[in-house]
């Protein structure tokens, strides 16, 4: 038998097994016919070996039932180890097992160890999961229940075996999930199934409480994106700067997002996000707007970047006291390192008394061009600038404004 095959070693004990023979008078003997047979064994320090590269369980130590009439092999597993993995309440069930070619293997086996020996595992066929994050420097304790499904035969291919993982990680340190971040706590729900491999849960990204839903495949090649991973988290400006997103010239202190981030084949990825700044301060320097800490404020937007870099901001949306703005759009330049904003289009602007819509280019050194057509426009902000300003002690980068008002206000 097949299953016989894949099994070695071991010693067998406290086994017994009840036989029904039924015989008939042939001639001057007996035939005598086997028709059941049912038996019950212990063992130990037995191997099982279904296919490479697959690991081997060794060590194992439980109970089995054999059922003649059935056709069926049940196995269940009291301790064994596989790779750096401890098995524990694990049900070998094998089906059809005497019949030519029709044996099915159900397989329920659970494992908990380090999170590094559990990567291995899934690391292998037939899961082949392949980590971003750096797998050997990973630490945690996971826990996993694998089922799997194939059929009983020597010719068993990967494609034959059907696998669902479900499990949890818990005490984490998994580094460079993103860039040089490591996420860390837990306990994470892990999960494979149907080629799709899911993690989520409440951690750390640094010092940095997240809630998370990841989702990747196994074999991407097809589908419609690699990667789609949700976050909740409060950016301060440490993060952002880590990130390499400069946004001092708007906004300062932390930020809540929660992100929707797609990475697609070809380098693109998208980010979805909704952000509260109600804990930062908001401001727009040559308007002389500026949004206290505490006082609401909503922001939604969608981030495009190629190959990790932030390359634009469209369908920007938002509302602040006396503040809105609707389906703005900002281009970003990579300088020294970072994404810095190098030209914003307001289509529909609010700002207090000024309403309008234009655009604002910044240079690299912080100048900024303004070309605006409004309804309303406030100038007192301009004109107090230019009151105020001082050639001898002035060092703000200039701003030109090119302006076409039907209303100016100038006190």
């Amino acid at each position: 038998l097949w299953v016989l095959k894949r099994l070695a070693d071991g010693t067998f004990h406290e086994s017994f097994a009840a036989l029904k023979l039924r015989g008939t008078r042939s001639g001057s003997g007996w035939e005598v016919m086997l028709d059941d047979v049912n038996a019950v064994f212990n063992f130990k320090d037995m191997s099982i070996d279904y296919r490479a590269p697959m690991l081997p369980a060794t060590k194992v130590a439980g109970q089995g039932r054999f059922e003649y009439k059935t056709e069926t092999l049940d196995v269940d597993i009291d301790t064994a180890t596989m790779g750096g993995l401890s098995l524990y309440d694990t049900k070998l069930t094998f089906a059809n097992i005497i019949t030519e070619g029709a044996g099915q293997a159900d397989l329920n086996i659970n494992v908990r160890g380090d999170v590094k020996d559990a990567i291995d595992y899934v690391a292998l066929e037939p899961i082949g999961f392949k980590p971003k994050f750096d797998a050997a420097n990973s630490k945690g304790a996971a826990d996993m229940a694998i089922h799997l499904a194939f059929p009983a035969h020597p010719d068993l291919h990967v494609e034959d075996i059907k696998i669902e993982v479900d499990g949890t990680v818990a005490d984490a340190s998994i580094p460079r999930v993103v860039k040089d971040f490591t996420l860390g706590g837990g306990p994470f729900r892990v999960q494979i199934a149907e080629n799709v491999f899911k993690a989520s849960g409440k951690g750390t990204l640094d010092q940095t409480p997240i809630d998370f839903d990841y989702q990747t495949f196994l074999f991407s090649k097809g589908q419609k994106y690699k990667d789609k991973l949700k976050v909740t988290l409060q950016a301060d400006e440490s993060l952002r700067e880590r990130f390499g997103i400069d946004l001092s010239d708007f906004v300062r202190g932390a930020v809540n997002a929660d992100v929707t981030y797609t990475e697609y084949h070809d380098g693109r990825a998208e980010a979805d996000i909704r952000a509260d700044l109600t804990p930062a301060e908001f401001f727009i320097s040559p308007f002389a707007y500026n949004k206290k800490s505490g006082l609401e404020a909503k922001v939604t937007l969608k981030a495009s970047l190629h190959n990790n870099i932030l390359q634009a901001i469209t369908g920007l949306t938002g509302k602040a006291p006396d503040f809105s703005i609707q389906n703005a759009g900002i281009d970003f330049r990579q300088h020294k390192g970072e994404s810095q904003a190098s030209v914003i289009r307001l289509p529909s602007l609010q700002i207090v008394d000024t309403r309008g819509s234009g655009t604002m280019r910044i240079d690299p050194l912080g100048a900024q061009s303004i070309d605006f057509t409004a309804s309303h426009f406030d100038l007192r902000p301009f004109v107090t600038m230019d009151e105020a300003a001082d050639d001898r002690n002035y060092n703000a980068p200039p701003v030109q404004v090119m302006l076409s008002a039907k209303q100016l206000q100038l006190d």
